[in-house]
């Protein structure tokens, strides 16, 4: 009996210092917003979030500073690389805006910085039928731990 439970112990040792070894990251884009993430105990990104703001509009649309997240199951994620893409619709008073985002990165100096690129695609339309297309990046981004 004894026995059981010191494996049963060891066991569940075993297992806390492998969640313990998933690293938090944090730095900027190029436009200097926030860019933030997790990575799985094997290197592979749990979590990738970056703040951005769209400038580029074909009609001089205005869209305010936004938010994006990947979260799992991210696409294409390997130890030391990812890639990932989506699309969302947000409503807003005047408008409603769906927005296509992509980003990739790869991990770099054994693991400590992640570098990579980011972009977006904005398609607006305006409650009066009145439409615009919004563009940025790709754009650069770097995280460390």
């Amino acid at each position: 009996m004894r026995f059981s439970i010191m494996a049963t112990a060891l066991a569940v040792l075993l297992l806390i210092p492998s969640a313990a070894t998933a690293e938090k990251f944090s730095g900027q884009s190029q436009q200097g917003k926030l860019v933030k993430m997790s990575t799985r105990p094997n290197g592979e990104v749990r979590i990738f979030t970056i703040r951005w703001d769209v400038r580029k509009c074909d009609r001089g649309t205005d869209l305010a500073p936004m938010r994006t997240g990947f979260v799992r199951p991210i696409k294409e994620s390997r130890p030391g690389s990812f890639a990932d893409k989506g699309a969302f619709t947000e409503r807003f008073t005047d408008a409603r805006v769906r927005f296509i985002t992509s980003a990739k990165g790869a991990a770099s100096n054994s693991g400590r910085t992640w570098t990579g690129t980011f972009k977006v695609r904005a398609e607006v339309e305006f409650h009066d039928g009145t439409t615009d297309t919004c563009r940025l990046g790709p754009i650069s981004w770097t995280a460390r731990r």
